[in-house]
């Protein structure tokens, strides 16, 4: 499952890379300047592909990608928490979602500091979420079973199987893991 050519960033994907190359991949996209913040803009491309090895993630995963990430960190940080649901409307949190993706550091842009205008996301995956993953294989039934009781349907094992060979690696070449968002999900 785990892809070792480049991706259509169109869709939405897990992969690895340091971040000299994803820099080098995306030139352009830095941090916001005063004058940008003020309201100008510059133009940074947009890539058609980024040539990385990856784990495409399915439209669901891509629509849904905060609380799905929130299920596993929790998961592989022995916390005993679920993802926040609101009985209320029968449906995840978002709200409180979103308030424990951002304290947990899952939302991240590395390159832009949240300075992406592009319709997509560039996520840094965070150095325990990544080390906890590439230690995952002994432990792959039972990570899949508690994180999916954290969240329904939350991962499968194919993908957590191709996650976790990412991440090893990833950590195997001291490389970072990175989430893109695609336009197309």
């Amino acid at each position: 499952m785990t892809e070792t050519e480049g991706f259509d960033t169109r869709f939405s994907a897990v992969f690895v890379a340091t971040p000299a190359a994803i820099a080098a991949a995306l030139p352009g996209w830095r941090e916001r300047t005063p004058l940008e913040r003020l309201g100008w803009q510059a133009e940074a491309p947009l890539p058609v592909s980024l040539p990385f090895a990856h784990v495409r993630l399915a439209r669901k995963d891509a629509d849904a990608w905060e609380e799905r990430w929130l299920a596993l960190d929790l998961t592989l940080a022995d916390d005993a928490r679920r993802v926040p649901w609101s009985t209320e409307h029968d449906e995840v949190d978002h709200e409180k979602v979103f308030e424990l993706v951002h304290d947990r550091g899952l939302v991240r842009e590395p390159l832009t500091r949240g300075g992406d205008d592009h319709g997509t996301k560039l996520h840094s995956v965070p150095s325990r979420l990544r080390i906890a993953l590439a230690a995952a294989k002994p432990r792959l039934d039972e990570i899949l079973r508690v994180t999916n009781e954290k969240l329904e349907g939350a991962i499968t094992r194919e993908h957590l199987a191709a996650l976790v060979e990412l991440a090893e690696r990833a950590v195997a070449n001291g490389a970072e893991l990175y989430v893109w968002l695609g336009v197309r999900g």
